[in-house]
């Protein structure tokens, strides 16, 4: 696995063998028929071939995890993110340098890097599912995967200020769910009321089904709701809004209290 400077600052990784790719190709065709054993066979065998195949390791974790096998799964994600690391020459800046996302050979690694945490990042690794996310939204700034909403949620639960408050810098046109909420835990965390009580006006015209669903003593899943398809402003975003940052609104929290009192 080779990676390219393009210009000054844009890297891209080298493409993959090209019989590689089509083989990859016919095995999405069978995790799609949910044919499963054919799938992990012909994955198997691929990596027998190009063991540096970044994708077909990042296709084999998910293929583990839809079977019941989390530590497969974890050691496929680990293996393709230890991979991608190999591939950075020692020049490699996180901080100033690009893996930009429009580039399709980029995507196999970042994938990589953010299925990996999505693994760690409630366990003993959590201090490197942090790293892992700060290098994303560095080397990948449009954020296609949504690495900033993770560390959204890390920053508010360990009460980051600063950190929490970069983002918002770095995201200023986000009209998601997480900010328009998050920037109302800000303000609480900064014990600003005033500005809390102005992003929750905003929060709830945009969304006021998130701050219906966070007022509820009992949370049940919207019917038909398959976590697939959702609609922006809909019952089902405010259920998984809930679902993930939840535990910063918990009904004996001093945040539940200011949203209960102005709202």
């Amino acid at each position: 696995m080779i990676l390219k400077k393009l210009e000054p600052h844009v890297w891209v990784f080298d493409a993959v063998n090209f019989d590689a790719i089509e083989s990859l190709e016919e095995v999405l065709n069978d995790l799609f028929a949910n044919s499963v054993l054919k799938a992990e066979s012909k994955l198997k065998q691929i990596l027998s071939e190009y063991p540096d195949f970044i994708d077909c390791w990042v296709h084999l974790a998910i293929l583990y995890e839809r079977t019941g096998r989390d530590i497969e799964s974890y050691l496929a994600n680990r293996e393709a993110y230890r991979i991608g690391l190999s591939a950075l020459p020692k020049e490699f800046d996180w901080a100033k340098d690009c893996l930009d996302w429009g580039f399709h050979e980029n995507r196999p690694f970042l994938r990589a890097c953010f299925n990996l945490v999505l693994q760690i990042i409630d366990t003993s690794m959590r201090d490197e599912a942090w790293h892992i996310l700060n290098n994303l939204i560095h080397v990948s700034p449009n954020d296609n995967l949504g690495a900033r909403y993770l560390l959204l949620k890390m920053c508010l639960l360990d009460k980051n200020i600063e950190a929490a408050e970069q983002l918002f810098k770095q995201y200023p046109d986000d009209y998601s769910t997480e900010f328009y909420y998050g920037k109302v835990l800000l303000a609480l965390m900064q014990n600003d009321p005033v500005s809390a009580q102005s992003a929750l006006e905003q929060a709830k015209l945009e969304f006021p089904f998130v701050l219906k669903e966070l007022k509820k003593k009992r949370h049940i899943q919207p019917k038909g709701f398959d976590g697939q398809y959702i609609l922006r402003g809909g019952k089902e975003e405010a259920y998984i809004y809930w679902r993930e940052f939840g535990a910063l609104w918990q009904q004996d929290s001093e945040n539940y209290r200011f949203l209960i009192g102005n709202s």
